[in-house]
């Protein structure tokens, strides 16, 4: 139990638990395939498919393409990323994000300078007792913190 918890103050509690390398994935025969590390701003040309607005990683998406300088042309938006990893297939011609993982036909090029990564965490409100299953799986999290993505 936290301090302010003790304290009688219930109210919203969060945790970093890790960081997530973000990654652009184009076809195999996209030119920047090759390239074992991109700047984004050499995507700029490009045309994305990303997560809708409102979505976390669409957020960050836009964010780093403002800060390589300009704003992603976007061809389409999902809810899901195996969707959008789909749309980056060879032919398609389309550059995603990706955090892992990428689909036959496609490869991955770490993005840097600005370096592109989002934090993942625990959040949850103080004060009231968690279930068992709850307060099994927030110590679980807890104990990988660190060490919860796997590279």
């Amino acid at each position: 139990m936290s301090d302010l918890a003790r304290a009688g103050r219930a109210g919203p509690r969060g945790r970093r638990l890790d960081e997530q390398r973000l990654r652009l994935v184009v076809p195999d025969d996209h030119r920047l395939a090759g390239r074992k590390r991109v700047r984004l701003a050499e995507a700029a040309d490009e045309t994305f498919v990303t997560l809708e607005p409102g979505y976390g990683l669409r957020r960050i998406t836009d964010d780093l393409c403002a800060d390589a300088g300009f704003a992603p042309r976007i061809a389409f938006e999902g809810e899901e990323a195996e969707t959008l990893r789909g749309w980056s297939r060879p032919g398609s011609r389309g550059a995603a994000p990706a955090a892992r993982g990428r689909p036959a036909g496609c490869r991955r090029a770490d993005r840097h300078r600005p370096r592109a990564v989002r934090e993942i965490g625990v959040a949850w409100l103080d004060g009231h007792p968690d279930t068992p299953p709850v307060a099994a799986f927030k110590a679980f999290l807890l104990s990988r913190r660190g060490k919860l993505i796997p590279e």
